[in-house]
C-alpha cells in the first residue's frame, strides 16, 4: 500500500513572490555577465575578427577544444551520478547533470568559489535527497578534487619547474599560496567529517553561543537534531571514505576533470600555431598555475586574476595579433559557457523544473524509492546470512550422520572381537 502525504497548496503570495525572486536573480546574474564581458572586451586591444580569419586558424583544433569541454561536463556529472546511486540506489543522472552545472554557475559568480556547494546541498535537497546524503555528496566530490588536484600541481611545479622559469614570479608564488590553502582546507574539512570529537564539539560551541545570543530559543531540541543530523553526515562520509572503489573511481574521474580542462589551452595554442614548440606537459603545467591564481583572489570567478595569469604564462607561446584572442577563447569555453548553462539551467526550473520536484516530493515519490532501496539492501544481508547459516547446518548435519554411521560399525566390529575371543576361550575349557 502506498502512503502518499498530502499535498499542501502555498497561497498565491509566496508563489508569486518566489517566481518574482528568481527572475530578478536571473537578471542580476545577466547583468554580472555583460559587465564581466564588457571589462574583458574593453580593456584588451585585440585584432579585428577579419584579421583573425585571415591568418587561416586551424579549426579542426578548435573543435577538439569543444569536445573537452564537453568530455568535461560529463565526467563532471559522473561523479555526482556514482555518489548518488551508491547512496540511493537510483539512477538520476539529469538531476546530477543539473546540480553540477549549478554548483559551478555559483563558483563562476561568487568570490573564491564559495557559493557552489552550499547550492548544490539544497538543490539535492529539494529534489528527495535526504540531508545528510545531499551534505556529503559536494563535500566528498569537492574534497577529492581538491586532493586530486593539489597533487597533481604540486607534482608539476616540482618537476616540471623548466616550463614556467623565467616568468612572471608574482603569478608563481600565488600559485604555491593557493596549494598551502586548499591544504588547510582540506584538513579542516576531514577533522570536522571523520572526527569523532572534534567535529560535534565545535557544533555544541556553535550552539551553545546562538543560544546564548537568544537566536536558538529551545537549545535541547535543536541540540538533538543538529547531532542527529552530525551522527547521520559523518556516517555517510565515513561510509563514502571507507569503500575503496568509491574513493578510485572519485579520485580517477577528478583527475581526469582536471586533465581534460588544462588540455584546452594547448588545442587552442594549435589552433594558432601551426608548428609547436612546446609540449603538452608544459601547457598543461602552467594552465594549472592560471587555475590556481584564480582560486585564491577574492573575486567572482577570478576575474582580471586568470586573465592576467593567462597572459603572464602564455603571451611568449602566441604572436601579438593572437595572444588575446586565445585568451578570450579559453575563458570564453571554461568560464563563460558555464554562466551560459548555468542560466539555462535556472530558466527551466523556474518555468518547469522547480513545479515537476515540489510535486514529486510531496507525493513521496523519493523517499519511497529510497525505502524500496534500503529494504532491498536488508534483504540482501539477511538472505547471504540465512544462506551461510544453511550451509553450517548441513555442514553439521552430514558431520552428524557420518559420526552416527561410524558409531555403529565401531562397535559391531568390537561386538564381533568381543565373540572371537569369548570362542576361544571356550574351546581352550573343552579341550581340557
Amino acid at each position: 500500500v502506498k502512503v502518499t502525504k498530502p499535498i499542501v497548496k502555498q497561497p498565491k503570495e509566496k508563489t508569486k513572490k518566489k517566481k518574482l525572486w528568481s527572475w530578478l536573480f536571473i537578471l542580476l546574474n545577466l547583468v554580472i555577465v555583460g559587465v564581466i564581458i564588457y571589462q574583458q572586451f574593453s580593456t584588451n586591444q585585440a585584432v579585428s575578427f577579419d584579421e583573425l580569419i585571415a591568418l587561416n586558424p586551424n579549426l579542426k583544433y578548435l573543435a577538439f577544444a569543444l569536445l573537452l569541454v564537453l568530455a568535461d561536463v560529463v565526467v563532471e556529472s559522473l561523479k555526482t551520478f556514482h555518489l548518488i546511486y551508491i547512496s540511493t540506489h537510483r539512477l538520476r543522472p539529469f538531476l546530477s547533470y543539473k546540480s553540477t552545472q549549478l554548483c559551478r554557475y555559483y563558483d563562476s559568480i561568487s568570490p573564491m568559489s564559495t557559493a557552489g556547494e552550499p547550492y548544490q546541498i539544497f538543490y539535492l535537497k529539494s529534489r528527495g535527497v535526504r540531508g545528510e546524503v545531499a551534505t556529503s555528496i559536494p563535500i566528498v566530490k569537492s574534497l577529492f578534487w581538491q586532493l586530486s588536484h593539489a597533487t597533481i600541481a604540486i607534482f608539476l611545479l616540482i618537476f616540471n619547474a623548466k616550463s614556467y622559469i623565467g616568468l612572471d614570479p608574482v603569478v608563481v608564488t600565488i600559485a604555491w599560496v593557493s596549494i598551502a590553502v586548499n591544504f588547510c582546507v582540506l584538513l579542516v574539512i576531514l577533522l570536522l567529517s571523520i572526527s569523532k570529537r572534534i567535529g560535534p564539539r565545535i557544533v555544541i560551541g556553535i550552539l551553545k553561543f546562538l543560544s546564548k545570543l537568544h537566536i536558538i530559543k529551545n537549545y535541547q531540541a535543536t541540540f538533538r537534531k543538529v547531532m542527529r543530523f552530525v551522527i547521520n553526515y559523518q556516517t555517510c562520509m565515513r561510509s563514502f571514505a571507507t569503500n575503496f572503489f568509491t574513493v578510485a573511481c572519485q579520485i580517477i574521474l577528478a583527475a581526469g576533470e582536471i586533465f581534460i580542462t588544462c588540455l584546452i589551452p594547448y588545442f587552442i595554442y594549435r589552433t594558432f600555431i601551426p608548428n609547436p614548440t612546446v609540449s603538452a606537459l608544459d601547457i598543461i603545467t602552467k594552465t594549472v598555475i592560471c587555475n590556481l591564481t584564480s582560486l585564491v583572489i577574492p573575486i567572482p570567478g577570478g576575474s582580471g586574476a586568470a586573465e592576467y595569469s593567462f597572459l603572464a604564462m602564455f603571451s611568449s607561446l602566441f604572436t601579438n595579433k593572437t595572444t588575446v584572442w586565445a585568451m578570450l577563447i579559453w575563458r570564453t569555453l571554461t568560464y563563460y559557457l558555464v554562466i551560459f548553462r548555468g542560466i539555462i539551467i535556472t530558466i527551466y526550473d523556474g518555468v518547469y523544473g522547480n513545479k515537476k520536484s515540489e510535486r514529486l516530493v510531496s507525493s513521496g515519490y523519493f523517499n519511497e524509492k529510497i525505502h524500496f532501496a534500503m529494504i532491498k539492501r536488508k534483504q540482501k544481508k539477511t538472505r547471504k546470512i540465512e544462506q551461510k547459516l544453511e550451509n553450517q547446518k548441513e555442514i553439521e548435519q552430514t558431520s552428524f550422520v557420518q559420526n552416527s554411521k561410524e558409531e555403529p560399525v565401531v562397535s559391531e566390529e568390537l561386538e564381533t572381537v568381543k565373540v572371537v575371543y569369548k570362542r576361544k576361550s571356550r574351546k581352550k575349557t573343552t579341550k581340557k
